[in-house]
């Protein structure tokens, strides 16, 4: 018995139900593009609207059970609130998030274009204090799927000018450490970078997605609460 099976017989999650969620979601709530003359099925608006909510609820159910078991399996001892979105809009993506009480981590799960967990870095100050471990972390996200650094207060223009050359490579790892040096140049403070995403196609096995969920997970709040042990370090010292 594989890992994934011990953890879905544990919290008796049946993946296949997932996956029927997840179909159901794409028919009923995605979008059906026409091309020009083709002939456009007639659709009752009140029907397809049940039929939309059912589904989007539906699998919300089951991401908010996937992500309280990433918690669990990650053994936080600051278990916090869980949200998630409500169908109040078109195009609503579903998701659900675990927010950690002491640390005030937030972690996301959701589905858009494929499955994918992001997590806003914290205490991004830190990260000058932060040991070869952070590093490490932070390079075995490339490896569990698509990794992406999302940036959030994006370099200005002027300083993107200034520094011209730093601005020639894409990489993710290296973009997070350039705007977190340039920051620390030009203002002596950093306090905030972005978001660190790993996402997964469609089609990959269910069974295996929730065993990278967890995995995922719990590196990304490892990395978060090393950053936040500084800050506590500091704010602690500050308040003797």
């Amino acid at each position: 018995m594989t890992i994934q099976t011990k953890i879905l017989k544990k919290y008796d999650f049946d993946t296949s139900e997932f996956e029927l969620a997840v179909n159901s979601f794409y028919e009923n709530c995605g979008i059906t593009f026409y091309n020009k003359g083709d002939e456009i099925p007639k659709i009752d608006k009140k029907e397809a609207i049940a039929k939309s909510t059912k589904s989007f609820d539906n699998l919300i159910v089951k991401l908010v059970k996937i992500i309280k078991i990433c918690g669990q399996e990650s053994k936080i001892r600051e278990f916090g609130d869980i949200y998630a979105t409500e169908n109040d809009a078109p195009f609503t993506i579903p998701r659900a998030n675990l927010n950690t009480e002491k640390t005030d981590i937030d972690i996301t799960i959701g589905v858009f274009r494929g499955f994918y967990i992001a997590t806003d870095l914290k205490y991004v100050n830190n990260i000058k204090s932060m040991p070869d471990k952070f590093w490490q972390l932070i390079t075995k996200l490339t490896e569990l799927g698509n990794f992406e650094f999302i940036e959030q207060n994006k370099i200005t223009p002027d300083l993107r000018k200034k520094y011209s050359s730093l601005f020639k490579t894409r990489g993710n790892i290296y973009k997070l450490t350039r705007n977190y040096f340039i920051n620390q140049l030009e203002y002596g403070f950093c306090d905030s970078l972005g978001t660190l995403r790993v996402s997964w196609n469609y089609d990959i096995d269910k069974a295996d997605l929730i065993g990278k969920f967890i995995e995922t997970f719990k590196i990304m709040y490892s990395i978060n609460h090393m950053l936040w042990t500084i800050e506590n370090k500091i704010t602690t010292a500050n308040n003797v």
